[in-house]
């Protein structure tokens, strides 16, 4: 029997054993849908597989991929995911089993850093430095392991140093490029790395606004939990959906591995368009959700306008985090849509959620000042010499964005989980909202909860401790 007459053979054998159902249109992701009619019988492109469960797939369900002629991917060792290079007719093949959740394309995702001038018209420094953003409070995040899932971390930046700050430090190649016969993602990654974050400034800058010590700058510009410990996952400058849910597969896997458990990811990172609770990263941070780690996300920058909200952002579990500036104001380029919206769904464990399509609080993200990776020459510009002291310049930059509120965010939760390590995710994402400060003038789906409080949402913990006696 030639190797075509196999293949067929077993495509054959395969729809009368595999088990079937009507070809959902919720199946396939909004791009994935756009892209199938365009492609040829022998063009394949990198799909996502999400199976309805919540545990990592089966041999079986392996094998049944197997027998369609899928043989180059990378599946996940903790996640019901797995990316496969496949043809338009093994992706109908897969959609058409009752045991699939999702179907996406690897789309690339965006890191939200913005250029403020462009965004906000800005050109002058608006309001004062946020200097020392800990804000001197009573905590400092001591106890508190928190995952960078971004670009990479340039630990040897004394703000960041290796095995102080950042214990762990990955380098994981761009899956859409390492692909191999159904090999794991720990195939893809090199961990105890110095600097993973080596082609953009992204991931650095966002570790320095969580947990930089501040060494380089006397104090001036640490972070927000200078005693949180680090976990850096470095995707690079091009990050796509398998690189951020493989960040997730990897903190779940190791969440035991330090001294304290890892409790937080931020992911300050994601796209626009309409929200689906079907996607790959929805059942990863879910998964991390049930497993006690809180997701924090960005909202985007993309401003107001149709779809513009971060869809990962609007997971009811996780935090969306807009961006604000020092005079407590939303900033222009922070992402929200242009009315709310709601929905229910279903998750694989069969609990009931609802989302709501609105950001949960604003927080700082205008011109902050933070940690520059050692070998990004675009990290920082001469022309910004008046944005922030020029002696710092060969070890901070200035920049703004959602991903910089974010940082911040997961900062202030590291702080609430210090004061309070009984604290539920729930909780978490109710106190900040509770203590936020509220921005008149703006709707509940544009800011949530208004302006975070730094002081106000430690306190609400410490106070929630005393509840528990």
């Amino acid at each position: 029997m030639s190797k075509l007459t196999l293949s067929a053979w077993l495509i054959a054998s395969l729809a009368l054993t595999m088990p079937t159902k009507a070809l959902a249109e919720s199946i396939i992701g909004e791009q994935l849908a756009q892209t199938l009619p365009t492609m040829t019988d022998k063009e394949t492109i990198l799909a996502v597989i999400t199976f309805q469960q919540m545990q990592p797939l089966s041999v079986t369900q392996i094998q049944a991929l197997v027998a369609l002629g899928i043989n180059k991917g990378v599946k996940f060792s903790a996640l019901p995911v797995i990316g496969v290079v496949a043809n338009a007719a093994q992706i109908k093949a897969i959609a058409a089993r009752d045991d699939v959740r999702s179907i996406w394309l690897n789309r690339k995702l965006s890191y939200f850093i913005a250029n403020s001038r462009q965004n906000s018209g800005v050109n002058k420094i608006q309001g004062t430095d946020f200097v020392n953003i800990n804000g001197d409070t009573d905590y400092s995040g001591k106890g508190i392991t928190i995952m960078v899932n971004d670009s990479g971390i340039d630990a040897t930046h004394q703000d960041l140093f290796f095995g102080d700050v950042v214990i762990d430090n990955v380098e994981a190649a761009i899956q859409s490029s390492a692909l191999a016969k159904m090999s794991t993602t720990e195939t893809f990654i090199s961990r105890g790395q110095y600097n993973t974050d080596v082609n953009t400034d992204h991931g650095t800058h966002c570790a320095g606004i969580i947990a930089g010590s501040g060494a380089m700058s006397d104090g001036k510009y640490k972070g927000v939990a200078p005693d949180a410990k680090l976990v850096g996952y470095g995707s690079g400058a091009d990050l796509t959906i398998l690189d951020a849910v493989s960040g997730y597969d990897y903190a779940i896997n190791h969440r035991y591995d330090y001294q304290s458990p890892l409790r937080i990811i931020s992911n300050a990172w994601g796209s626009t368009g309409n929200f689906d609770a079907n996607s790959p990263i929805g059942l990863a941070s879910y998964k991390a959700y049930t497993l006690g780690i809180l997701s924090i996300f960005s909202a985007g920058n993309s401003g107001a306008g149709k779809s513009s909200h971060n869809p990962y952002a609007q997971l009811p579990w996780v935090i969306s985090v807009g961006a604000g500036n020092s005079h407590g104001h939303l900033v222009d380029f922070s992402s929200r849509d242009l009315s709310y919206k709601t929905g229910s769904f279903t998750m694989p464990d069969k609990q009931e959620w609802t989302y709501n399509n609105q950001v949960t609080v604003v927080a700082p993200g205008h011109y902050m000042v933070s940690t520059r990776s050692s070998n990004n020459g675009l990290a920082y510009s001469a022309d910004d010499d008046f944005l922030f002291d020029s002696a710092y310049t060969p070890f901070y930059s200035r920049l703004s964005g959602t991903s910089i509120a974010t940082s911040y965010t997961a900062g202030v939760a590291a702080l609430m989980m210090e004061a309070n390590p009984l604290l539920s995710i729930e909780e978490i994402k109710q106190l900040i909202a509770k203590s936020a400060t509220q921005m008149l003038g703006y709707q509940a789906w544009e800011v949530g909860a208004g302006y975070i409080d730094i002081r106000a949402a430690v306190a609400a913990a410490k106070t929630h401790v005393k509840a528990y006696k």
